[in-house]
Protein backbone atom coordinates (compact mmCIF):
# COMPACT_ATOMS: atom_id res chain seq x y z
CA UNK A 1 0.00 0.00 0.00
CA UNK A 2 1.21 3.61 -1.15
CA UNK A 3 1.96 5.53 2.74
CA UNK A 4 3.56 8.38 0.93
CA UNK A 5 4.55 10.18 -2.64
CA UNK A 6 5.73 13.60 -3.10
CA UNK A 7 3.44 16.41 -4.26
CA UNK A 8 4.95 19.52 -5.86
CA UNK A 9 2.32 22.13 -4.33
CA UNK A 10 4.58 20.98 -0.68
CA UNK A 11 7.66 22.80 -0.41
CA UNK A 12 10.52 21.11 1.06
CA UNK A 13 10.91 23.89 3.96
CA UNK A 14 6.92 23.11 4.59
CA UNK A 15 7.43 19.03 4.63
CA UNK A 16 10.35 19.70 7.19
CA UNK A 17 8.53 21.55 9.65
CA UNK A 18 5.63 19.27 9.35
CA UNK A 19 8.15 16.61 10.13
CA UNK A 20 9.88 18.62 12.80
CA UNK A 21 5.99 19.42 15.08
CA UNK A 22 4.46 15.31 13.97
CA UNK A 23 8.08 14.18 15.87
CA UNK A 24 8.67 16.54 18.58
CA UNK A 25 5.09 17.57 19.68
CA UNK A 26 2.80 14.27 19.23
CA UNK A 27 5.67 11.68 18.88
CA UNK A 28 4.99 10.03 15.41
CA UNK A 29 8.03 8.95 13.04
CA UNK A 30 8.59 10.13 9.35
CA UNK A 31 6.63 7.47 7.88
CA UNK A 32 3.62 8.02 9.95
CA UNK A 33 3.70 11.51 9.85
CA UNK A 34 4.08 11.37 6.05
CA UNK A 35 1.18 8.86 5.79
CA UNK A 36 -1.05 11.39 7.52
CA UNK A 37 -0.07 13.85 5.26
CA UNK A 38 -1.11 11.56 2.12
CA UNK A 39 -4.34 10.59 4.25
CA UNK A 40 -5.24 14.30 3.99
CA UNK A 41 -4.09 14.71 0.05
CA UNK A 42 -0.73 16.94 0.99
CA UNK A 43 -2.69 19.48 3.17
CA UNK A 44 -0.34 20.41 5.70
CA UNK A 45 -2.89 22.51 7.79
CA UNK A 46 -5.71 19.27 7.75
CA UNK A 47 -2.50 16.95 8.77
CA UNK A 48 -1.49 19.17 11.67
CA UNK A 49 -4.96 19.65 13.05
CA UNK A 50 -5.57 15.69 12.95
CA UNK A 51 -1.78 15.11 14.29
CA UNK A 52 -3.43 15.05 17.99
CA UNK A 53 -6.40 12.69 17.28
CA UNK A 54 -4.23 9.98 16.88
CA UNK A 55 -1.61 8.10 19.09
CA UNK A 56 0.95 6.76 16.85
CA UNK A 57 2.67 3.60 16.93
CA UNK A 58 5.78 3.36 18.73
CA UNK A 59 8.71 2.39 16.66
CA UNK A 60 11.13 1.29 19.57
CA UNK A 61 12.98 -1.84 17.05
CA UNK A 62 16.40 -0.26 17.03
CA UNK A 63 18.12 -2.08 13.50
CA UNK A 64 20.20 -4.47 15.91
CA UNK A 65 16.89 -5.25 17.56
CA UNK A 66 15.59 -6.09 14.24
CA UNK A 67 19.00 -8.33 13.06
CA UNK A 68 18.31 -10.28 16.05
CA UNK A 69 14.72 -10.91 15.91
CA UNK A 70 15.46 -11.98 12.33
CA UNK A 71 17.97 -14.34 13.54
CA UNK A 72 16.64 -15.80 16.26
CA UNK A 73 13.30 -16.29 13.90
CA UNK A 74 15.44 -18.08 11.56
CA UNK A 75 17.12 -20.56 14.22
CA UNK A 76 13.44 -21.03 16.09
CA UNK A 77 10.57 -20.00 13.89
CA UNK A 78 7.72 -18.83 15.62
CA UNK A 79 8.58 -19.88 19.32
CA UNK A 80 8.41 -16.08 20.57
CA UNK A 81 9.41 -17.51 24.18
CA UNK A 82 12.57 -18.70 22.52
CA UNK A 83 12.86 -15.71 20.55
CA UNK A 84 12.63 -13.36 23.78
CA UNK A 85 15.92 -15.51 25.00
CA UNK A 86 17.86 -13.53 22.46
CA UNK A 87 15.76 -9.96 22.94
CA UNK A 88 14.72 -10.12 26.56
CA UNK A 89 14.00 -6.40 26.89
CA UNK A 90 11.04 -6.96 24.51
CA UNK A 91 7.76 -8.43 25.62
CA UNK A 92 5.88 -11.75 24.06
CA UNK A 93 3.15 -9.34 22.78
CA UNK A 94 5.82 -7.04 21.37
CA UNK A 95 7.79 -10.16 19.40
CA UNK A 96 4.20 -11.00 17.86
CA UNK A 97 3.15 -7.81 16.99
CA UNK A 98 6.57 -6.76 15.43
CA UNK A 99 6.63 -10.23 13.49
CA UNK A 100 2.98 -9.44 11.97
CA UNK A 101 4.63 -5.98 10.76
CA UNK A 102 7.66 -7.55 9.63
CA UNK A 103 6.21 -10.83 7.56
CA UNK A 104 3.80 -7.82 5.86
CA UNK A 105 6.45 -5.76 4.71
CA UNK A 106 9.53 -8.16 4.67
CA UNK A 107 11.37 -8.17 1.48
CA UNK A 108 12.63 -11.43 0.32
CA UNK A 109 15.75 -10.24 1.52
CA UNK A 110 16.64 -9.62 5.03
CA UNK A 111 18.69 -6.49 6.32
CA UNK A 112 21.50 -8.76 7.36
CA UNK A 113 21.50 -9.58 3.36
CA UNK A 114 21.04 -6.04 2.08
CA UNK A 115 23.78 -4.86 4.41
CA UNK A 116 26.37 -7.42 3.05
CA UNK A 117 25.09 -7.00 -0.32
CA UNK A 118 26.14 -3.60 -0.03
CA UNK A 119 28.84 -4.07 1.30
CA UNK A 120 30.39 -6.42 -1.66
CA UNK A 121 28.79 -3.42 -4.15
CA UNK A 122 30.99 -1.06 -2.54
CA UNK A 123 33.88 -3.60 -3.00
CA UNK A 124 33.50 -3.74 -6.64
CA UNK A 125 32.85 -0.28 -7.55
CA UNK A 126 36.06 0.11 -5.77
CA UNK A 127 37.60 -2.80 -7.86
CA UNK A 128 36.45 -2.06 -11.13
CA UNK A 129 37.12 1.97 -10.58
CA UNK A 130 40.47 0.25 -10.32
CA UNK A 131 40.99 -1.87 -13.11
CA UNK A 132 39.71 1.06 -15.36
CA UNK A 133 42.41 3.55 -14.05
CA UNK A 134 44.93 0.83 -15.24
CA UNK A 135 43.08 0.02 -18.03
CA UNK A 136 43.14 3.92 -18.93
CA UNK A 137 46.78 3.73 -18.02
CA UNK A 138 48.31 1.55 -20.24
CA UNK A 139 46.08 2.88 -23.23
CA UNK A 140 47.56 6.23 -22.57
CA UNK A 141 51.22 4.25 -22.42
CA UNK A 142 50.56 2.72 -25.41
CA UNK A 143 49.29 5.24 -27.26
CA UNK A 144 52.13 6.84 -27.09
CA UNK A 145 54.65 4.24 -27.74
CA UNK A 146 52.98 3.09 -30.51
CA UNK A 147 52.78 7.19 -31.86
CA UNK A 148 56.68 7.40 -32.02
Amino acid sequence: MLVWAPHREVGDVKLDEYIHVAKEKHGYNVEQALGMLFWHKHSVDKALTDLANFTPFPDDWTVEDKVLFEQAFSFHGKSFHRIRQMLPDKSIASLVKYYYSWKKTRSRTSLMDRQARKLTNNKEERYNTCISHVLNFISYFLFFFFSQ
